[in-house]
């Protein structure tokens, strides 16, 4: 192309930017235009796809409203004569069956639609009621319009139904009321096909006609044979072959439109003749078909109303193209016009530098590719220029080097001269051919050697040295080290060869490492402390951990490996934080961080947990480790293992507390025994009145079996506040289980079932009170073990016999016969690994707040306290049984206690003198003597009591006494009393209980004692040996 070769680059620029711009304008313009066409069309026709929808919608709408109101009338009604027929069923009652078979009649003379009908069906889905006869009493819950039926009673269904022999379901609607006299489901049922009637077109004529789209669309409803029933030019009386002349795509005639519509709906497109005015217009239109009445739904839509914008679009698409190339060739020009400015300047400064002037440069007026290539260009000039000056700098530099060698020759011998060092060289014969430095103790003191004498001279007094020169001459090299009190000097030597290679002598230096040695052995002495540190650390028995910044785990020391269970392996690059147990929130590490990186220690309390799960505390001081400059670096943290220390605090805790705890039973105890004093006395009076086989003797038996059960109850509180243990008696232990079990059962929950088997077995010497607790202990223990889905909780009581050969597979069992207790649950079962443990002190399977891990071991303890075993067998996933064994003492001892015979006092009316504090005590207990025989005298305090005796000491031949008295004390009275009458007998009654008290008031002065609550055998025996010690 030489026309095109020749053209200047502006021109080149213009061309080209209007051969892209304009076909890429022409090609952009029509798709535009073809797109937006397509676009507008899918909107339009979508547009009256959602209109035809809506139409047809609204006409279903509009026939659903009208069967449902029809259907409810019908169901109203009868329902309004079933309950007219029940209020007179109920006003004048007649046989119910009759009344209902009234009711059937009324129902089957009735028809709805053409072949509908009423049914009644109750709320178990049983027809009550049906025109065929042969369907009554059956069950038709199975069918799921049924069960929507028996869920909601009342209201409108609608369902499909397919008759036997029918090809296809059809749709049925029903209308269903509820009536509860008869639990009657009264439904009214019919094809939905039979209503169709009910709709007219009246109803939404005005809805239909009042839809436009654009100037003429329209909506419009259609009727078999192509008949408008809607349109807004036509009354019902034209077709629609009237008023379109052609149809896209042809269709033959109206059967083919309406296949098409009733395939789905479809588009067409055809040119509409206005009946009117005779013009022809295009229009879209599309139908859908309303199979229920044979109608179809069309909405329309003019396309001259459609292509309109299209037109407009294509006149703006023209314009807009031709001011962009009109745009476009200006933009092209100023552009080439600024292209060619800049070029022309820097053809000229080219030409500038081409002749040797180096200054030349260019103006830097953009920052674009023109604006960068006059950047290089100056860089380019600056460059040459450079090397012009560079070149007339390194010849002055040349001159001036030379002369710098010589001087740097003279400067390096000055510096070997006085350097802390010697420079030294013999010959093959050891003599010395050169020497510099200035080390004085290399040379006798300061000695200045001699070139030519054997260097082994000057250096006589260093015993190392002639082995060393003599291996130097050999061809050897190395080191000596001279170490003397004051100084330490390396020589060190290698053998010097000539240009041939052959050995001439040796060569060395002398250096003087006085400091340096000095300085090592201060760091053999620092190392030999680090390494007792660190043994020390290693051994200690505290935790020690070491972090960097970030708290990453640096060093555990065997302590820590030791006390929490991991190896240094597990946990070296890991974070502390593998420890956490749960019990501190994030608040507490929150503070603890933000103390130490502030540069501040932190001590404080851990709950950590060790890798097999268990928890112990420690007290731990965390500091951070600082280098020179005071940055932070590493944090250390010590830590010591206090959980037998908390322990033992724990059980100073719990001591302080039960002895505040026993202070609060013994004043309950008191005050229990008190009142439980007159109702035992009251009850034991009744009780020796009354005739014994009449039902009041029963009655008063079980009211002091329960005072006696009361009794034994007090005295465990009385144990329990003096921390003293309880003697073991013979108890029977089947009642106490049964009790154990009755308390548990009403307080465990209902997921809990309970299976006992419970045998009368023979007698076991125990604390009555400890057997229910070893039950109610282990039933506990079960139940919180099948928390939270629930189990079986079996408790058996049976006797035993062990043979010799069952005992040698009993560990701590002997041969004999024993009561053997077990209690079985269906829980998850506990570890193998955990199961050895079970027994020990605070140990827990349990989760925090669960169990304190003292319940089992308590047990274990009053097991063997009774001389009992305890073993446990698990399974895990299948539960746990525990086994205990006591022995059988049946053949040994007797039967648990019984009450002591009631006999006399075996003398007739002995006067006894009473004093208590309490009213009602005071009254039971004259009473009670009375019923003895006794003449009874009572006093509720001290002074009036003391009185009496000291009028008539020979007035009474008993004293009885409570041991707490108002403003006074039974033991003072007491013995006062002796003061007045050595020989009167004395007899005291507590509800304390206190041994010691006892002891030391009965010391010398032969009191007799009876605790509350009293009972009358006993007091009659207590009367009977004080009366004959008097006698």
């Amino acid at each position: 192309m030489p026309f095109f070769s020749t053209l200047r680059l502006k021109y080149k620029l213009i061309l080209a930017f209007l051969l892209i711009l304009v076909p890429l304008t022409v090609i952009v313009g029509y798709v535009l235009h073809v797109h937006a066409q397509r676009t507008l069309t899918k909107v339009i026709e979508q547009s009256l796809r959602d209109n035809a929808d809506n139409l047809v919608q609204m006409v279903d709408t509009t026939a659903r409203v009208a069967i449902r109101n029809h259907l409810r009338a019908v169901a109203e009604q009868n329902l309004e004569m079933l309950t007219r027929y029940w209020e007179a069923y109920q006003r004048n009652p007649v046989d119910r069956a009759a009344a209902i078979q009234a009711a059937r009649r009324l129902l089957a003379n009735q028809r709805i639609g053409e072949t509908g009908y009423i049914y009644c069906i109750n709320s178990q889905g049983d027809i009550l009621y049906h025109p065929h006869k042969a369907l009554e009493g059956d069950n038709v819950s199975a069918f799921p319009f049924i069960r929507e039926q028996l869920g909601r009673r009342e209201g409108y269904l609608e369902y499909e139904w397919r008759n036997p022999g029918e090809a296809a379901p059809r749709a049925k609607v029903l209308y269903m009321v509820y009536f509860e006299p008869l639990d009657w489901i009264l439904s009214v049922s019919a094809y939905r096909e039979e209503f169709n009637h009910l709709v007219h077109l009246d109803d939404f004529r005005d809805n239909v006609l009042s839809l436009r789209f654009g100037v003429s669309g329209q909506a419009f409803v259609l009727g078999s044979g192509g008949r408008l029933l809607i349109h807004s030019h036509s009354n019902g009386s034209r077709t629609i072959d009237s008023l379109i002349e052609a149809v896209d795509p042809p269709i033959a005639d109206l059967v083919e439109l309406g296949a098409l519509v009733r395939a789905g709906g479809g588009t067409l497109t055809y040119r509409f003749k206005d009946p009117d005015t005779g013009e022809t217009t295009h229009k879209i239109a599309y139908m859908d078909h309303l199979p229920d009445f044979d109608w179809y739904v069309g909405t329309s839509h003019s396309l001259d109303d459609i292509h309109s914008p299209l037109r407009n679009m294509r006149r703006i698409i023209v314009l807009t193209a031709l001011g962009m190339v009109l745009i476009a060739a200006l933009v092209a020009t100023r552009f080439s016009n600024y292209i060619n400015t800049h070029i022309d300047g820097l053809i000229v400064a080219f030409k500038g530098g081409a002749s040797g002037f180096f200054k030349e440069r260019l103006p830097i007026r953009t920052k674009d590719e023109l604006g960068t290539l006059a950047h290089y260009f100056n860089l380019f000039m600056e460059r040459l220029e450079g090397y012009q000056r560079n070149l007339l700098e390194e010849i002055d530099k040349r001159r001036e080097a030379q002369n710098a060698v010589y001087a740097s020759e003279q400067r390096i011998k000055n510096l070997v001269r006085n350097a802390p060092l010697v420079l030294w060289a013999i010959d093959g014969e050891g003599r010395l051919t050169f020497y510099e430095g200035a080390l004085p103790l290399t040379i006798n003191q300061g000695e200045e050697p001699l070139l030519g004498y054997p260097l082994n001279v000057y250096w006589s007094e260093w015993e190392e040295v002639p082995a060393h020169i003599a291996a130097a001459l050999a061809g050897g090299s190395g080191m000596a080290l001279i170490e003397r009190d004051t100084y330490a000097l390396e020589i060190y030597y290698n053998p010097l060869y000539d240009d041939e290679h052959l050995l001439e002598g040796a060569v060395g230096v002398v250096i003087d490492v006085t400091s340096r040695r000095k300085a090592e052995r201060e760091r053999d002495l620092s190392e030999q402390q680090r390494q007792k540190l660190v043994m020390a650390v290693e051994q200690a028995a505290e935790i020690v951990i070491i972090t960097d910044r970030q708290g990453i785990i640096e060093y555990v020391n065997p302590a820590f490996e030791k006390i929490s269970g991991y190896n240094s392996a597990e946990v070296l690059g890991r974070k502390p934080a593998l420890l956490k147990s749960g019990h501190h929130d994030l608040g507490f590490y929150e503070t603890l961080w933000q103390t130490i990186s502030a540069g501040r220690v932190w001590s404080g309390r851990f709950v950590n947990k060790r890798k097999d799960g268990s928890l112990y505390h420690e007290d731990a001081t965390i500091a951070p480790i600082v280098d020179d400059s005071g940055s932070i670096v590493n944090y250390v943290a010590s830590k010591r293992d206090v959980s037998a220390e908390i322990v033992l605090e724990q059980q100073l805790q719990r001591s302080e507390r039960m002895k505040a705890l026993g202070t609060l039973a013994r004043g309950i105890a008191h005050d229990f025994n008190n009142m439980l004093a007159g109702i035992m006395g009251y009850t034991e009076v009744c009780l020796y009145e009354a005739p014994k086989e009449s039902r009041m003797h029963q009655r008063l038996e079980k009211m002091m079996q329960a005072c006696l059960r009361a009794k034994e109850l007090i005295g465990h509180i009385q144990a329990f506040s003096r921390q003293q243990a309880v003697a073991p008696i013979a108890v029977q232990p089947a009642p106490l289980v049964n009790e154990a079990i009755k308390l548990v059962r009403v307080s465990f929950p209902r997921t809990i079932a309970f299976k006992s088997d419970i045998q009368p077995v023979g007698a076991i010497r125990a604390v009555p009170a400890e057997l229910h607790q070893v039950v109610m202990n282990l039933c506990t223990n079960a139940c919180q073990a099948m928390q939270p889905e629930g189990g079986t909780l079996t408790i058996t009581l049976r006797r035993e016999t062990v043979d010799a050969d069952s005992a040698r597979h009993l560990p701590d069992v002997a041969p004999g016969p024993y009561v053997q207790l077990i209690v079985s649950d269906t829980g998850n079962g506990i570890p193998a690994d955990r199961l050895e443990r079970i027994f020990d002190p605070y140990f827990t399977t349990k989760t925090e707040g669960q169990g304190s891990g003292v319940g089992l071991s308590v047990v274990h303890g009053i097991v063997r306290k009774m001389g009992g075993t305890i073993t446990v067998e698990s399974t895990p996933g299948a539960g746990t049984t525990f086994i205990v064994r006591l022995p059988d003492m049946a053949k040994d001892v007797e039967a648990a206690a019984q009450r002591l015979p009631d006999a006399g006092i075996g003398r007739a009316g002995p006067a006894v003198l009473v004093v208590d504090g309490e009213a009602d005590a005071l009254a039971s207990m004259k009473e009670m003597l009375e019923s003895l025989g006794c003449r009874v005298t009572v006093s509720n305090n001290a002074d009036t009591a003391l009185q009496r005796v000291r009028n008539n000491p020979r007035a009474y031949d008993l004293l009885i006494t409570d041991f707490v008295l108002p403003n006074s004390d039974g033991g003072q009275l007491a013995t006062r009393m002796r003061e007045l009458r050595p020989d009167l007998p004395i007899l005291i009654s507590t509800g304390f209980s206190d041994k010691e008290r006892i002891e030391v008031l009965d010391r010398g002065n032969r009191f007799d004692w009876i605790h509350k609550p009293i009972i009358r055998a006993e007091l009659a025996a207590k009367v009977r040996a004080g009366i004959a010690q008097a006698d």
